[in-house]
């Protein structure tokens, strides 16, 4: 019986889930279809609303178009003003009080009516239905509802103003008047008090919290029912939706679109005003739409509260019905759990309960073979679980010794390792140590240069000072040469003493004749004796004097002689010795700068031989690397061998003791079905 309600609740919570999502599911259905109904009813309702609102407005406009239209097709208004050119001809005319009574009798007929004029563009004059006159300074052509109208071309509505004489809200009505040539002659207006608007909009009630608003052409408010914002919010400017629905209504389209505004859920409908391109606006809010639908959700949810109760009752006497057989089923199946597989029961229904009790029969039945077989055959079992006991500690035996010989191999693949590593640390010295030789190669190359730019510089400067040395040496033989050729004339200084001491010899024999000749003449010739003795002094130092200048000569012409040896000698020295020199020295260069451009041939040769050197020793050290690698990475997979040896006799292990154990399960098995009444 416990078995038979929990069926039932099951059953019962599975109905009631299911009722539960079906009712759920088409009360879902229901209320969207229905809420789209009344929002499709409620929108078109509001565009209704909205329609009809603007097309009071329209008529209200509509009827002041009519008259300005019809004052522009006047004839009488049309004759004036291409009659009139200038100011003084406006009352001059005799039409002047005509067009004034017309003027005023339009103004009476309508109430709404705040002014009805006439502007001459030539005159730029005004003429009102109450003669109004303009100041001085009045000037047509710079007034902007005038410049309007004339670009418009036709009917021309101005922005809402308040009229400075009245103070009264107007909205002035335009139509241009042009000549054949299209040039403009001036236009005629009517100033609409809109006073009577906000009565209009005001009484129009929509539902219980909906409004009207009404905004001209630039998006500005006319009217709301807040005063606040009229004339002083411009509805295109907000942000979002709001501002969207503004600027759909300048451009005069027909909408209804929900929006939220200061959290409260809204319905807008719009709908423009042809006559003047101002629009209408209708709001309401959205929880006032759905108030019905509410309603209906409150109704519907009732009623599928007391469908759901009825079916389950139906349902509860329904399932105790078809399951009034399953106690039987679960007493035969109690027995068969304890082990009897003889009992059986007999049930006559014909639907899936009664297939249940056959199948539990038959498995009964089935079940009392089974036991039979396994009882014969648990036996043999325990036999063949010995048997791979066995076996499998014999080929445990044999994976232990594939495991040591994997460890021998990891043992020499890591003494391999070590090695690669030791020639790889070799290597890498190897290569530092040519690196350094390669920059003393470098360095010794610079030297070489170096000391082959001496070279060459030493080889100029010899050859340089060679050739300054033989000119001066070539200049200089010359002027010795000539000064020993002029050094010649000694030879003249000596004979011309000897012809001066020759002389003074005979002067003083002279003298000395004289003195004795000065003697023998007494006192006659004491004065010639003076004068023969002074001459005599005289000879004397002459004669001195030329033996002085003789010897003088003598050293002078031993010295040039001396001077002369010298220079033959020095020009001998500098002929066979210092241009032997200078030329040993030249050839001494050229071998230098020959040994140097050697030695840098020789160093350029071990650079190139030190960098082939370091290309190979890279090489090596790669290849060393890549053994080293490859080492490493058999060593890894030796490894992984022997773990997956070291697993494989663990699960060998695992296959003997299930072997045991299974062996162990035969004789339990058999132990088992001994309980079992077959």
């Amino acid at each position: 019986m416990k078995l038979n309600k929990s069926i039932t609740n099951k059953i019962l919570l599975a109905f009631f889930s299911l009722i539960v999502i079906v009712f759920f599911s088409t009360g879902a259905i229901v209320d969207n279809y229905v809420k789209k109904i009344v929002i499709d009813n409620s929108e078109k309702s509001l565009s209704n609303d909205a329609t009809i609102l603007s097309k009071n407005i329209d008529d209200f406009f509509s009827k002041n178009k009519d008259i300005v239209e019809l004052l522009s097709s006047n004839q009488n208004i049309l004759d004036y003003l291409n009659e009139v050119k200038t100011k003084d001809n406006v009352k001059l005319s005799n039409k002047y009080t005509n067009i004034v009574k017309t003027l005023a009798n339009i103004k009476n007929s309508n109430k709404n009516l705040s002014l009805v004029y006439i502007v001459f563009d030539n005159a730029n004059y005004i003429i009102t239905n109450d003669e109004w006159k303009a100041p001085s300074d009045w000037n047509l052509h710079s007034r902007q509802w005038y410049i309007d109208t004339v670009a418009a071309g036709k009917l021309f509505f101005t922005d809402p103003y308040v009229d400075k004489v009245t103070g009264k809200m107007v909205v002035s009505a335009t139509v241009p008047i042009f000549d054949k040539n299209k040039k403009s002659l001036g236009a005629v207006g009517i100033d609409i008090l809109i006073d009577e608007l906000p009565a209009i909009m005001s009484n129009y009630k929509v539902g219980d919290t909906g409004y009207a608003v009404l905004v001209d052409k630039k998006g500005t408010v006319m009217y709301h029912p807040d005063k606040s914002k009229i004339l002083k919010d411009n509805i295109a400017k907000y942000e979002g939706t709001l501002g969207q629905i503004g600027k759909r209504m300048i451009k005069g389209e027909t909408a209804v679109v929900g929006y939220s505004f200061e959290n409260t859920d809204k319905y807008f409908a719009s709908a423009p005003i042809t006559s003047n391109g101002w629009s209408v606006g209708v709001i309401i809010n959205k929880d006032e739409v759905l108030l019905k639908l509410n309603s209906l959700n409150k109704i519907l949810i009732l009623i599928y509260i007391i469908s759901a109760i009825i079916l389950l009752l139906i349902s509860l006497f329904i399932i105790k019905y078809l399951l009034k057989d399953i106690p039987k089923l679960l007493n035969l199946i109690n027995k068969i759990s304890q082990g009897d597989l003889t009992s059986r029961e007999i049930i006559k229904s014909r639907d899936e309960i009664g297939e249940i009790s056959n199948a539990i029969n038959n498995m009964a039945s089935n079940l009392q073979t089974l036991i039979e077989g396994i009882s014969s055959n648990s036996h043999d079992v325990s036999a063949s679980g010995q048997e791979l006991s066995a076996t499998i500690e014999e080929v445990n035996s044999q994976i232990q010794n594939i495991n040591s010989s994997t460890q021998q191999i990891a043992a020499a693949m890591e003494e391999t390792s070590a090695s690669t590593e030791e020639m790889n640390a070799s290597g890498l010295e190897i290569k530092n140590i040519l690196d350094n030789l390669k920059e003393k190669y470098l360095e010794g190359n610079n030297f070489a240069n170096e000391i082959k730019s001496k070279s060459y510089s030493m080889k100029i400067d010899s050859e340089n000072a060679k050739t300054t040395a033989l000119n001066i040496y070539k200049e200089k033989q010359v002027e010795i040469l000539k000064s020993i050729e002029d050094g010649k004339v000694v030879e003249k200084i000596t004979d011309m003493a000897k012809i001066i001491a020759d002389i003074a010899e005979k002067t003083n024999l002279l003298a000395l004749n004289a003195s004795i000749e000065a003697a023998r003449a007494g006192e006659h010739g004491k004065g010639f004796v003076v004068v023969a003795e002074e001459v005599g002094t005289l000879a004397s130092q002459s004669t001195k004097t030329a033996s002085n200048i003789e010897s003088t000569v003598l050293q002078v012409k031993q010295a040039f002689e001396n001077l002369s040896n010298n220079s033959h000698s020095l020009l001998g020295f500098m002929d066979e010795k210092v241009v032997s020199d200078y030329n040993t020295m030249i050839e001494k260069s050229e071998l230098s700068l020959k040994d140097s451009e050697a030695i840098a041939d020789l160093v350029g040769n071990l650079t190139k031989r030190s960098e082939e050197i370091t290309l190979s020793m890279d090489e090596l050290i790669s290849a060393i690397d890549a053994v080293a690698h490859a080492v490493t990475d058999v060593t890894a997979n030796i490894s992984n061998i022997s773990q997956t040896i070291n697993q494989t006799t663990e699960a060998f292990d695992e296959v003997s003791k299930v072997a045991e154990n299974q062996s162990e399960l035969a004789q339990n098995l058999n132990s088992t079905i001994g309980n079992f009444q077959i």
